[in-house]
């Protein structure tokens, strides 16, 4: 078993997130390596021979190619961690590919964290019960906020938060669009949505995308949401109001108790 995380090689470390990782664990102490396309098998097969955490931060559409160029060098007392958005998926890829302890993890921010998000959600694999507080400690020292949660109970969540913000923001400037004259009933309001949903939808769509695709839960929580659309539609407009509240039920409303 794995008595501490000394070294580790970091795949996609000239990445936003990668180049982000590779900083914070060099500053932190740890003897870093990173690796990007092209990929040296000699120097590769050098870095991994010692290496106690392999750090994947490749997009999930790249993962299984990079577990296949990677996987004849790993040992099985080291662990290998992706950081992709979604975690079923990434998980099994990596447990099929590697004997050892696998933990899926998912930066819940980009590649410029502010300090109050820096967390860091960390899913056990089939091998990793022993790792997990290894890998917990190594993130808090890169000065992030790790919480262990199952992939199944991330992806749900993921499947709402990410997901279903894509799913509905995309059909709903696919509806209307090209319609004459509508661009001149822009208000400050809907001119704020656009501004944020530009990124997801136009510069990022196929990330995104294949997020959306690869979340097993991606079906159900645009079924479910249709059943909140048919309450718009039938007007019960006080069941939603009382239902979205609960997102703020935190904040003391002026004029309240």
């Amino acid at each position: 078993m794995l008595k501490s995380i000394e070294q580790i090689t970091i795949f996609g470390s000239r990445g936003q997130m990668g180049s982000l990782f590779f900083k914070k664990a060099k500053n932190s102490g740890y003897l870093v390596y990173g690796f990007d396309l092209p990929l040296n098998l000699q120097d590769i097969q050098d870095a991994l021979s010692g290496s106690d955490l392999i750090l994947l931060c490749v997009p999930i559409k790249s993962l299984e190619n990079v577990l296949k160029t990677i996987s004849f060098y790993l040992h099985s007392s080291q662990i290998l961690m992706d950081i992709c958005s979604v975690k079923v998926l990434p998980l099994q890829m990596m447990e099929e590919s590697f004997s050892g302890p696998v933990v899926g993890s998912h930066p819940l921010f980009g590649p410029d964290p502010k300090d109050n998000f820096r967390k860091i959600a960390l899913c056990p694999g089939k091998k990793s019960e022993s790792e997990m507080e290894l890998v917990y400690t190594f993130w808090q020292d890169l000065g992030f906020d790790p919480f262990i949660v199952s992939a199944v109970d991330h992806d749900k969540a993921m499947a709402y938060i990410q997901g279903l913000n894509f799913i509905t923001n995309l059909t709903y400037f696919a509806y209307k669009s090209g319609q004459k004259g509508i661009e001149q009933f822009i208000t400050p309001s809907f001119q704020r949505r656009m501004d944020s949903a530009y990124k997801m939808l136009v510069k990022d769509f196929r990330l995104f995308a294949d997020l959306f695709e690869k979340n097993p839960y991606s079906g159900e929580s645009v079924r479910q949401f249709k059943s909140y659309l048919n309450l718009a539609a039938a007007g019960d407009l006080e069941v939603l109001a009382e239902k979205a509240w609960w997102w703020w039920r935190n904040i003391k409303i002026k004029g309240g108790s």
